[in-house]
């Protein structure tokens, strides 16, 4: 599967569907990108325009076949299953939809480049009709491999040898039976092991993981650097999603988490369950969590604050309540990982408002060939 890594034009490769446009950068070459990227950063970020710096490039091992994650559709198509995605079309006066294949996307990672093909053989081939109906797409994110579908298929999955259709670092199959696909992926019900060991998770199925590597594990360096600066005893995490920050910190700073994820937050609060300092992770949504007293209560003095959300950002609500609690509380630090600089520029001008300073917007490439990258946000109280 090997192949030579592409830093121009994603479109000159054969294996790049010519109608998919989901990189939306893909007709530039990688200088190009990064000139746009910043040009964008300057134009929300311009307020703090000495704080500003250089977009830092991603690796070129990582400009193509980068993505470890993915939800693919499922088509059938003359007898063949394809993956890929549905996208609206007009027709006529009217919305239609075509389907995009992404079979041979070169921005997956060569593991499930691998696995792709043997997997649209493998599935149609134990129950051509059932997948024809019933069939939603398939869910990947290293080591999982999860089918999904509206009737139940795990007899049929079961028939297949799975060992001959995954690549590294695919190595479990799951399956996921739910009546509707729509803004989320899964439903509520079960995820049923069916192949490979189950144990130990390295990230729960159902929660939030990022696509970079090399990047975010900068990101992250960078991040707790600058959360232990000061010396707090206390770091507060919100969205702290599978709590990549708490095993990043010393054993004598404790951690406070606050996560929507059920899955996540119980991983999260499971890291450091033996140790001295404070270690508690609290689902729901931190609109919700800043309000609960018990929360309040175990949040010391001396304490820094990462924020880590969504696209959409803080939102009002949110907002509100990480300014009331600076107000009554100040952090050490603040760190804020932004995947929108229109968001993260709404949110800085908040936080400014009760005294908090810019010091550093340190722009990442995470996601090379789209219009997209994150920026870390290192602040002073």
């Amino acid at each position: 599967m090997a192949r030579p890594i592409e830093t121009s034009i994603l479109s000159g490769d054969p294996a790049c569907n010519p109608i998919c446009r989901v990189c939306h950068y893909k007709d530039l070459d990688y200088p190009a990108q990064l000139l746009r990227k910043q040009r964008w950063a300057e134009s929300q970020l311009g307020s703090w325009k000495s704080a500003l710096q250089t977009i830092i490039p991603a690796p070129p091992s990582e400009r193509l076949a980068y993505r470890a994650k993915t939800w693919l559709r499922a088509n059938v198509v003359d007898g063949s299953l394809s993956f890929g995605m549905f996208r609206a079309i007009p027709v006529g006066q009217k919305w239609g939809k075509q389907f995009v294949s992404w079979d041979t996307c070169p921005m997956h990672i060569e593991g499930i480049q691998a696995t792709l093909p043997k997997l649209r053989e493998a599935l149609y081939r134990a129950a051509p009709e059932k997948i024809a109906e019933s069939l939603f797409g398939v869910w990947i994110g290293g080591p999982h491999l999860v089918v999904i579908a509206k009737e139940s298929l795990t007899t049929e999955l079961r028939t297949i040898d799975w060992a001959k259709v995954l690549s590294e670092p695919l190595r479990q199959v799951w399956f996921h039976q739910t009546n509707q696909v729509g803004r989320s992926t899964f439903g509520e019900g079960p995820i049923v092991p069916i192949f490979g060991e189950t144990v130990p998770v390295s990230t729960p199925i159902r929660a939030f993981r990022q696509i970079s590597q090399t990047l975010l594990e900068q990101a992250r360096t960078l991040a707790v650097a600058a959360l232990l600066a000061e010396s707090p005893s206390l770091v507060l995490d919100l969205y702290c999603g599978t709590g990549e920050i708490a095993h990043r910190l010393p054993a004598n700073v404790g951690w406070i988490g606050i996560e929507a994820s059920k899955d996540a937050s119980a991983f999260a609060g499971a890291l450091r369950v033996d140790g001295e300092v404070t270690h508690a992770a609290f689902t729901g949504f931190v609109e919700h969590r800043l309000r609960d007293a018990k929360v309040l209560a175990r949040i010391p003095d001396s304490y820094s604050l990462y924020i880590n959300p969504p696209r959409p950002g803080l939102g009002e609500a949110g907002q509100e309540l990480v300014l009331n609690l600076i107000r009554a509380k100040r952090p050490n630090k603040v760190v804020y990982l932004s995947c929108s600089a229109s968001s993260l520029a709404r949110d800085l001008r908040a936080l400014e408002s009760v005294g908090v300073v810019v010091s550093r917007l340190l722009p990442f490439d995470f996601f090379p060939q789209t219009e997209h990258f994150e920026t870390l946000a290192i602040l002073k109280t």
